[in-house]
């Protein structure tokens, strides 16, 4: 017990910066520089996720293992991607580490900068040849990622490089634009729209993403005209005032 919580002390020492203990400990011979804590994390994982960059060249400088996972299958690539620091994403790359490794949700370092707004590091991760067209555990990509979480810049970026705009998660047929209706990112829906995205296409329930629009955030959708075969919608979003976009749903059969 005692060794797991020194253990503790030296991973949770690189968390909050604390370069005099990492360097003291590692010197002292006190710990190994890979000792993980009871969740597999390292110091060089929280190093990473604070972007504490002297510390890592620290460990770096001692050997530290840049491909080690904690136990839900994060690496310190992981959670430098995810938070947005593309120079420690840039060391760590320098040193080997695996860009297209995946957590245990199926999670790329990509796929997390895209679906927390990180349009660097999903640049800087594209420059250095990651798989872009990755996958989570569920099925979802980039796109999905981005357009769920709200960030309109990276989803612009992707389109911009041809992406693929329909490809819908595995359990319920989601796309990017029914992820981005459902949680009312109207612009993101319009940029969808204006790029040639499937508006019609419905889940598995048989929703579209304006059928979540409508019912989850009526503000931001006006109906123009409804008759037995179908509904004919326009997406007003504030900041487009001289523009409204309209377009047809077609109802189930």
């Amino acid at each position: 017990m005692r060794f797991i919580e020194l253990d503790f002390q030296f991973v949770d020492a690189a968390a909050i910066g604390r370069i005099d203990v990492i360097r003291d400990s590692i010197e002292g011979g006190r710990f190994h520089v890979d000792c993980q804590n009871n969740g597999g994390d390292t110091a060089l994982m929280h190093a990473s996720y604070f972007a504490h960059k002297e510390i890592i060249d620290l460990l770096l400088t001692h050997g530290c293992d840049v491909h080690l996972k904690n136990k839900r299958g994060w690496t310190a690539l992981l959670y430098a991607a995810s938070n947005g620091h593309k120079e420690v994403c840039e060391l760590l790359i320098s040193r080997g580490c695996a860009i297209d490794h995946k957590n245990g949700l199926g999670y790329t370092a990509f796929l997390k900068a895209a679906g927390n707004g990180h349009k660097e590091v999903c640049e800087l991760l594209n420059a250095h040849g990651c798989d872009v067209l990755a996958q989570s555990g569920d099925g979802s990509d980039a796109l999905i990622a981005a357009a769920r979480n709200g960030h309109r810049e990276v989803c612009t970026w992707l389109i911009s490089l041809g992406w693929e705009l329909d490809i819908h998660d595995a359990s319920d047929h989601w796309t990017a634009f029914i992820y981005a209706c459902w949680f009312g990112h109207d612009l993101i829906a319009i940029t969808l729209i204006e790029a040639g995205c499937n508006y019609s296409h419905k889940t598995k329930k048989g929703s579209s993403g304006m059928d979540y629009l409508m019912s989850r955030h009526p503000d931001k959708v006006k109906v123009i005209q409804v008759t037995p075969s179908h509904r004919d919608y326009s997406l007003v979003s504030q900041g487009q005032t001289n523009t409204q976009y309209y377009f047809c749903n077609y109802f189930s059969s």
